[in-house]
């Protein structure tokens, strides 16, 4: 979630309330967590020292038809003291920002298992690691999607979950949105 509100404040800043509230889609379980006009995001959070991400299913990096899907990489260090925001602190960042239209971000923190009554569990305070960047999910991007689970003749029935790590570190970077 701390990956999601880092973006969601940035789309916020750079498309305007609207947009990147309405394109905030991934606490309605949909295939990614947010979809602008023309472009898809799955946003990956780690702790890890290196950017590597768990990827929970084969439709995770699945592009929609017709629309580009990019992979934001976030790296985060849990800290208990310091200046960074811990969660709680960003949402009130970015309900600052939404003004009237704060509730709809209260329903979906709430669809997500936020619950504004336990910020005083969310005390672990999130240091970005390194920038933040971004890859176009493509035919060259290394992924399992049920696509390729086809293409080597398995129906999806087969295989009925997977889970795997994958590393990003040497992957050609795209030109960002998220800034």
């Amino acid at each position: 979630l701390v990956g999601e509100l880092l973006v969601l404040e940035s789309l916020i800043d750079q498309f305007g309330i609207d947009q990147a509230l309405d394109g905030w889609i991934g606490s309605g379980n949909e295939e990614h967590d947010f979809g602008l006009n023309s472009v898809d995001l799955e946003v990956k959070t780690t702790t890890s020292e290196s950017r590597t991400h768990w990827i929970s299913s084969p439709t995770q990096l699945m592009p929609l038809e017709k629309r580009e899907l990019r992979l934001i990489s976030i790296q985060v260090t849990p800290r208990e003291n310091g200046d960074a925001p811990n969660l709680a602190d960003l949402v009130k960042i970015i309900v600052q920002k939404l003004g009237s239209r704060s509730s709809h971000l209260w329903q979906k923190l709430a669809d997500v298992g936020y619950a504004p009554e336990d910020e005083d569990l969310y005390s672990t305070r999130w240091f970005l690691r390194s920038e933040i960047q971004e890859f176009i999910v493509d035919a060259n991007f290394p992924k399992i999607t049920s696509d390729e689970l086809t293409q080597i003749g398995l129906s999806g029935t087969e295989i009925p979950e997977i889970k795997y790590r994958l590393s990003l570190d040497g992957q050609q970077k795209a030109t960002p949105i998220v800034t």
